[in-house]
């Protein structure tokens, strides 16, 4: 195994232990801040509010990271954002309106930091022909961070239709602590020769950074990174407190919560696998990009169906007692958190995968402007759903993933184009015997 392979998989595991904790937080954050209200009424902030600012700010903070990352370099940026994720998981244990807030701003801006560096450094210590796989190896190790957290919030939640104080608190000092370690890895990642000298100043950084923006096949690719962004939203704090204000559900509504969120890490990590072992028949195929993202559009879409039908239109406001269209089947609910987690395996890894034959050699800026765009529908998604009811929200994630695929197959053209002039150049600079 190479060096290069190996940083791959030592970074991988840093965003597992980090994600771990952070993805536990999203699922449950709704869910434990109704648990509040219905303690002290007085509580006044709203769980998907709450959302909606982090991405607010991660939105905004987009345009300044690449600067930052490149005063920091991807290595330091990234350990300081995994200590900004552990402050905020201890605000919310604080269980106050203020730190809650506080908290939201705080991981809001190391959101952008840590996935700016993360691009630039994966991109910088790959090679082009290495870098499919070695997204995939990352995607799959992140991913599996669906399992950790939430198994341990599966266990905590056995058999409660109500979160107490004691159980809320432990879960958030697990989790904090879990991301506390992740920014200690961070710090012992391999230096690579571009991480370690960054090559362009803050200005030169966000001068280049809207210069790409405006470029055509990006700005028809953010049809498809802002759909990716309501999805994600939907996945990470929409859908598993859906499920767990299902009161059909019974007594195991809110332990279903954490199941859904491990069945999310099943199908990203089985979606990141199987494009690994089957890379290279893959990318044999000359529209591999877009033959991925069809099937993920159909993935989508399938469980957007099946979830209309299966739980009940007002489940993203509270608790309910409504009845679905059908009767709420558990099987069913779970189902769908593994055809989500699959279609957004295969929408992130595809996303990456065209920046980096678009711009190889602007992986901060390209990576910035994509998860700015995924930001800003993430943070309309939350701010909208503590207003509309799912029977509106899934039949909008329909529209939009068609129009994201389409986005997507029509600048992948382009991209298929512009590695096929690269081979031909390779093969014209080979000096001849």
């Amino acid at each position: 195994m190479d060096a290069e392979q190996w940083t791959t998989i030592y970074l991988g595991c840093c965003f597992m232990i980090l994600f771990s904790a952070e993805f536990t937080t999203l699922n449950l954050q709704k869910t434990i801040i109704s648990s509040i209200q219905d303690e002290r009424p007085e509580f006044q902030v709203e769980g998907y509010s709450v959302h909606g600012v982090t991405y607010s700010v991660t939105c905004l903070s987009f345009w300044l990271a690449p600067s930052i990352v490149s005063v920091t370099g991807p290595i330091l940026g990234m350990t300081l954002a995994a200590l900004g994720y552990s402050m905020y998981m201890l605000a919310l244990s604080l269980e106050q309106t203020w730190s809650i807030y506080c908290g939201a701003v705080v991981v809001g801006v190391s959101g952008s930091i840590l996935w700016t560096a993360e691009g630039k450094y994966l991109v910088t210590s790959s090679t082009p022909e290495r870098f499919p796989r070695n997204i995939c190896i990352f995607w799959m190790l992140f991913m599996c961070a669906m399992f950790p957290g939430n198994l341990y919030a599966y266990f905590q939640l056995e058999g409660k239709k109500y979160l107490d104080r004691e159980t809320r608190r432990s879960i958030m000092y697990v989790l904090a602590s879990m991301a506390g370690l992740a920014g200690v890895l961070f710090s012992r990642l391999r230096k690579t020769k571009s991480s370690s000298s960054p090559d362009t100043g803050p200005l030169e950084a966000l001068g280049k950074t809207w210069t790409l923006f405006t470029t055509k096949n990006i700005l028809v690719l953010c049809f498809t990174f802002c759909y990716t962004g309501l999805q994600q939203a939907f996945i990470s704090g929409i859908y598993g407190p859906s499920i767990g204000f299902t009161m059909q559900f019974g007594s195991q509504s809110k332990q279903l919560v954490p199941l859904s969120g491990i069945f999310v890490g099943i199908g990203n990590f089985l979606g990141g696998a199987g494009q690994f072992m089957w890379s290279n028949r893959i990318h044999k195929i000359t529209y591999c990009r877009s033959w991925l993202m069809l099937l993920a559009f159909i993935s989508g879409c399938s469980a957007y169906i099946i979830v209309f039908f299966n739980i009940p239109d007002k489940a993203v406001f509270g608790n309910t007692y409504d009845h679905a269209t059908i009767e709420s089947s558990k099987c069913l609910a779970v189902l769908c958190s593994f055809l989500l987690g699959l279609g957004d395996s295969l929408l992130n890894t595809q996303n990456f995968s065209i920046l980096a034959v678009l711009h190889p050699d602007s992986s901060s800026q390209t990576t910035a402007i994509y998860m700015l765009s995924k930001a800003m529908c993430v943070s309309l998604s939350f701010f909208c759903s503590s207003h509309l009811g799912l029977h509106i929200l899934l039949p909008t994630l329909m529209s939009a993933a068609l129009l994201s695929a389409l986005a997507f197959c029509s600048v992948d053209r382009t991209a298929v184009k512009l590695q096929s002039e690269r081979r031909r150049a390779s093969v014209d600079l080979t000096p001849k015997h």
